[in-house]
């Protein structure tokens, strides 16, 4: 059964041969078309050698055959066909694959998986290597720790740092076991500060060490971005990351030498030419997220003036918000945030309004843009009247979010330059094929249509689809002000106050205590101090007379924030009823879709931290009532809420007109809800 299988799989896959070729010919003109890049033809081609061999048992060539083609569709991001390639192969009978050959396959597989961001899966795969060489132990430990297990993580770092293996292996099993204890302290038996003494300990060795220069630099460089998790041993990082820029410049890996030219020069000197230079080189090989991140750098460089530094900033923006991958690692979305925050601060002196609006505009779109393609295997056309074409859209929203996956990793690992033509190649056509489908969808569902569309929405276009009674509320933080943007039919504004932040209280802690202050408790009526009368102060009573002439209110933000709570002495107006969204794209799509005609709907409730689902959902299902839990219910009283909503909502359609008048009783249970959309 197997191999019938095998062989429907790749006789389906395929169109009849009538050239009278034999497989072997068709092998060798693959492998010609593959080596001058004609992918597409070289995959067919093999695809058609092997439908007419029975691989029972498959011949040496078709073997050969097998392991190119899911190279070739792997390059080219054709992930489900490289998987069931893969499959295939592993179903092979045992011995039929060098060992050799099965750990590449392996390893492919992982990598495919982990650009998926199916970390657990692709931890999986790596598993299947039979004796597995450092390398793949790494990288087995490292999709544990995105996946969350870094108890398993730390069992496969453990071994790694005996004496037995050399100082290369062993400085980043320590760095690991360090990344180990930063994500979970109750996992690694060492403080932070003793596994980091190692780390530096190991660094002289790594350095005494003779070999190729390429595997010690890479060496240092997990080490240094390990140190710098601790504040105290930036210094040490830094003093690592030169040396391995010291000895990537010798080893004649140039793309090698670029990255760590960047994180050297980021650890502390921060001199303006080396992140310049670095930016035109990623420009120049179509690495935008690369080129944004080096520019955020360049913002922070000595010797800048203010509007070089804007400037630097609103280039990354530009260059980041259609090339953003789906999974950026810590570093990344910290340097995002944090360059985020300085523009709004440079923003907010002036002020510079318009401009403000545009900022906040360009980072919903990463928002709205990330969590469409990072759920693109969630698609649905509502009608279910067009199921290939549905099929065919999830396929490239998968495919496109692995590849802009796959460019970014190629920066974070400092490793497969190789694929980068062979990549943009992949994402345009990709890109290009979306574009040319979105007609169809718009027919069966213009909201869907204009998101996945991902084009910029100006002003003016937010402000006509505004309602005269309908404001937009924008929280703006920088790193020292908080201020709120109302955004009105006919007016545009910033409120805010002197409270400020700094190195103790940053936006993320207040936000974060904000929501641990309402978990706790009804609201903020018990609360005396703390964040809660931090944003009363800072946001809230300052909002007060701007919304006054408004009854609906949506909140804007990328981390939304409980402005539909009663805050002490601060009385609201009844007729105010409070809805949120993650982008002003957002608003302008569901807006419009709300004029159309009405159909089926569900209640459905996400987490307020829940980024993506709440996004995701209100697009693809524009009629179901979303709504946003700020505490946990267990399931029996979810059902409980949705009962008690739906009764309400059969006079409204309005799912924050609902809870406002279910408020009524008195219950605090309704605090701890909000409306996701523009009701």
């Amino acid at each position: 059964m197997a191999v019938l299988g095998m062989f429907l799989f790749f006789a389906g896959c395929s169109s009849p041969d009538n050239s009278g070729e034999s497989s072997s010919e068709m092998y060798a003109k693959a492998s010609d078309l593959g080596r001058h890049g004609q992918y597409a033809r070289a995959i067919e081609l093999y695809g058609r050698g092997l439908a007419l061999e029975s691989l029972d048992p498959p011949s040496d060539a078709a073997v050969v055959a097998l392991v190119s083609k899911r190279w070739l569709e792997g390059l080219t991001g054709s992930y489900d066909a490289a998987l069931a390639t893969t499959e295939v192969l592993e179903g092979l009978e045992e011995g039929t694959l060098p060992d050799s050959v099965r750990t590449a396959v392996l390893v492919d597989k992982a990598g495919w998986l982990g650009e998926l961001g199916r970390f657990t899966e692709a931890a999986d795969a790596l598993r299947g290597v039979r004796n597995p060489d450092s390398a793949v132990k790494m990288r087995l430990a490292a999709l544990l720790l995105q996946s969350g297990d870094a108890k398993e993580a730390e069992a496969l770092y453990r071994p790694m740092t005996l004496w037995r293996n050399p100082p290369s292996v062993r400085i980043q099993a320590w760095a690991g076991l360090l990344r180990c204890r930063v994500t979970d302290p109750a996992v690694v038996v060492e403080d932070g500060e003793t596994v980091a003494q190692k780390i530096v300990a190991e660094s002289g060795r790594v350095l005494r060490m003779k070999g190729e220069p390429a595997v010690r630099a890479r060496a240092l460089r997990a080490a240094a971005s390990s140190l710098q998790l601790l504040q105290r041993h930036q210094r040490n990082a830094s003093f690592l990351l030169f040396r391995a820029l010291s000895l990537a410049e010798g080893s004649g890996d140039r793309f090698l030498y670029q990255v760590l030219r960047l994180e050297s020069n980021a650890a502390i000197v921060r001199k303006e030419v080396p992140f310049r230079e670095v930016a035109a080189y990623f420009e120049e090989h179509g690495l935008s997220y690369a080129r944004a991140s080096a520019l955020f750098m360049l913002s922070e460089a000595g010797g800048l003036t203010d509007k070089e530094r804007r400037n630097a900033l609103e280039e990354g923006f530009a260059a980041a918000w259609q090339s953003a991958p789906p999974y950026p690692s810590p570093a990344m979305l910290a340097r995002e945030n944090r360059a985020a925050l300085h523009l709004n601060g440079f923003l907010l002196k002036n002020p510079r309004i318009f401009e403000l609006f545009d900022v906040a505009q360009r980072m919903g779109m990463m928002r709205l843009g990330r969590s469409l393609i990072r759920g693109g295997e969630e698609f649905r056309l509502g009608t279910g009247t067009a199921p290939e074409l549905e099929t065919e859209v999830r396929r490239l929203l998968v495919e496109i979010s692995g590849l802009l996956q796959r460019k970014a990793d190629m920066v974070d690992r400092a490793a497969g330059i190789g694929m980068n033509r062979a990549t943009d190649q992949a994402l345009n056509m990709k890109r290009g094929r979306l574009f040319e489908l979105l007609p169809s969808v718009r027919v069966r569902e213009p909201a869907i249509a204009s998101a996945l569309a991902l084009n910029p929405v100006t002003l003016r276009t937010v402000q006509e689809t505004l309602g005269d009674d309908q404001a937009i509320v924008r929280p703006i933080f920088s790193d020292s002000l908080a201020a709120v943007m109302v955004v009105g039919k006919r007016d545009l504004q910033i409120v805010g106050s002197v409270a400020a932040f700094d190195s103790l209280h940053t936006p993320s802690i207040a936000v974060a205590g904000i929501r641990r202050e309402l978990a706790d408790g009804p609201g903020f009526s018990h609360l005396k101090g703390g964040e809660g009368e931090w944003f009363e102060r800072a946001l809230f009573r300052p909002l007060l007379t701007a919304v006054q002439p408004y009854s609906r209110i949506v909140v804007v933000a990328d981390d939304v924030l409980p402005f539909h709570l009663p805050l002490p002495g601060a009385a609201r107006p009844e007729q105010h009823r409070f809805s949120y969204l993650h982008s002003f794209k957002e608003f302008v799509i569901i807006q419009t879709a709300a004029a159309l005609p009405p159909g089926p709907s569900r209640i459905v409730f996400y987490s307020a931290i829940d980024h993506d689902g709440p996004i995701r959902h209100k697009l693809f299902y524009p009629h179901d009532r979303v709504f946003l839990v700020w505490k946990h219910f267990t399931m029996e009283e979810q059902e409980e809420l949705r009962d008690e909503i739906g009764a309400e909502m059969q006079s409204t359609v309005s799912g924050a007109l609902a809870l406002q008048k279910l408020k009524e009783d008195g219950d605090s249970k309704w605090l701890y809800l909000s409306s996701y959309g523009t009701d």
